[in-house]
This record gives C-alpha cells, sequence and structure tokens, in this order.
C-alpha cells in the first residue's frame, strides 16, 4: 500500500501537466530555470543518535523550474546540502546530507496594485520528498573502540502553499512563499539501531527508507518552509536572484528529533 501511495504521490505532476497542457493550448506560455548555491546554517538535535545539540555551516545548492500556462505556475523544486555538524558537548565525526524534490502548482486569484506596483497572491498546492541523512561515527583508535550508526528522516507530503509577488521600480520584484504539509507517509528508524532488520537494510542502502514509513498528518508534528526572494533584471533573459530559506521539521519516533536551517543563496535566473 505505503508503495502505491509513493507512487501515486510521484505521478501526479506528470498527470496535472498533461491535462493542464491540453486546456492551455494557443496560451502564452513562459518558462525560467534559476540555479543558486550558498550556505546552509543548519541546526538539529536527534536523540536517536546523541542528547547533545549539533550545528555546521554547510554547502548548499537549489534550483527551480517554472512554466506558466495562464493564471497557473507549475514548479519543479531540487534542493541539496552536506557537511560536518559538532557538538561542545560531544566530539564525534559527523556527516548530514539534506535533499528536497518538490512540485508546486500555484494559481493567481489576485492581481492588484499596491503604491502603484503590482500584487499577485498565489495559493497553491503539491508534493515534496524530503530527507537528511546522518552518518555518526564514534570510533577511537586509542582505544581501539569502534561505534558506526546512521538516522534519517524521510518525507513524502501533499502541502499547500500561499505565495506573494510584489513588483519593485525596474523590473525587480520580491517574493514570500510560506508551505507546509497536510498529510505525510515519514520514515524514521526503529529502536534497537543495527540489531533491527529495517536498519540494518537502510545502512546497507538508505534509498531502502523511500518505500518505508508511517502516515501522519499536520498536527503530529510541526513541519514549515519560509522562503522570502529579490530578483533584479540583468539583461532580457536573466536575472540576479537571492533567496533566504528556512525550514525546520520534527519527529517523535523513536526518540525525539529537531532540526531547522537557515539558507542563503545567490544565483542566475535564466527567462526563457
Amino acid at each position: 500500500m505505503k508503495k502505491i501511495v509513493v507512487i501515486l504521490l510521484l505521478a501526479f505532476p506528470f498527470i496535472v501537466l498533461c491535462q493542464d497542457e491540453q486546456l492551455n493550448e494557443g496560451r502564452n506560455i513562459n518558462n525560467s530555470l534559476s540555479i543558486l548555491s550558498g550556505i546552509n546554517e543548519f541546526h538539529y538535535r536527534d536523540e536517536y543518535l546523541s542528547p547533545y545539540n549539533y550545528s555546521a555551516v554547510m554547502f548548499t545548492a537549489a534550483s527551480t523550474y517554472t512554466l506558466r500556462t495562464g493564471p497557473f505556475y507549475h514548479s519543479i523544486n531540487a534542493f541539496f546540502s552536506t557537511g560536518h555538524p559538532s557538538s561542545e558537548q560531544q566530539t564525534r565525526d559527523v556527516t548530514v546530507y539534506a535533499g528536497n524534490l518538490s512540485y508546486l502548482i500555484s494559481l493567481t486569484v489576485l492581481n492588484t496594485t499596491i503604491f502603484d506596483n503590482s500584487f499577485q497572491l498565489l495559493p497553491g498546492a503539491g508534493i515534496s520528498s524530503f530527507f537528511t541523512s546522518t552518518n555518526f561515527d564514534a570510533s577511537d583508535d586509542q582505544y581501539d573502540y569502534t561505534f558506526y550508526d546512521r538516522s534519517w528522516y524521510w518525507s513524502h507530503s501533499l502541502s499547500l502553499s500561499l505565495s506573494g509577488v510584489y513588483a519593485l521600480s525596474g523590473n525587480s520584484s520580491i517574493s514570500l512563499q510560506a508551505a507546509f504539509p497536510l498529510f505525510s507517509l515519514i520514515s524514521r528508524p526503529e529502536n534497537s539501531h543495527n540489531f533491527n532488520d529495517k536498519n540494518a537494510k537502510v545502512i546497507e542502502n538508505f534509498f531502502t527508507a523511500a518505500g518505508q514509513g508511517r502516515s501522519e498528518f499536520l498536527w503530529n508534528d510541526l513541519v514549515l518552509l519560509l522562503e522570502a526572494g529579490y530578483a533584479r533584471p540583468i539583461s532580457d533573459h536573466f536575472d540576479f536572484r537571492v533567496l533566504y530559506r528556512f525550514s525546520y521539521g520534527s519527529s517523535d519516533r523513536p526518540l525525539p528529533l529537531k532540526m531547522y536551517m537557515n539558507n542563503f543563496l545567490a544565483g542566475i535566473n535564466w527567462k526563457f
């Protein structure tokens, strides 16, 4: 059943795109592709691995493809970050990987003027797949002690969003977006660490975690994404773009996990 739900979530954007393409034949279609990179101020506490807080300034990159068909906007977003968090209370060799792939369809429901500049309001809905993978190495060569463990958080979600775009002088613009999941399939480790068969399979092949998970709703655990962006044209087809992205996630299984990220990115947006 879980595999069927995951397949439906992945197929959903392609179904919507095909239907919208047919409905919008002959309308003006615009495309854009942005590629950004920067830093991720990452903070997390995963009591499955350690009772202490870990943090790091990590590398991050993001890309967004947007297709406009009439009043609809289709966006495919990809995000990746990696680094080595540390703790003041505990010395461990820790490596974290974080990534996200999402599809969002939004509709312009309000197009008005504020202080002589245009403003658009766009509610939307979509799907997303987000993961973090933490490699935790507490080996000590001095005492011939070896301990390796892995924790993860992987969610497939149906989400709602609300976006606003405000035009500035010189064709520049600022944008705001908030998104949160209504329903998710969330995969987390089981207790017993490496002695659990499920955990052992994920340690051997991390992508096994993508097909696991338990259903959770909005009120089970807090998950939130906020974005603020600024774009300024540098030519007819290219914009310079900066983006601030804040994300927060939590889970109570099998032990409490809380994490948040402050991403600061800059790059180019290509309009074609």
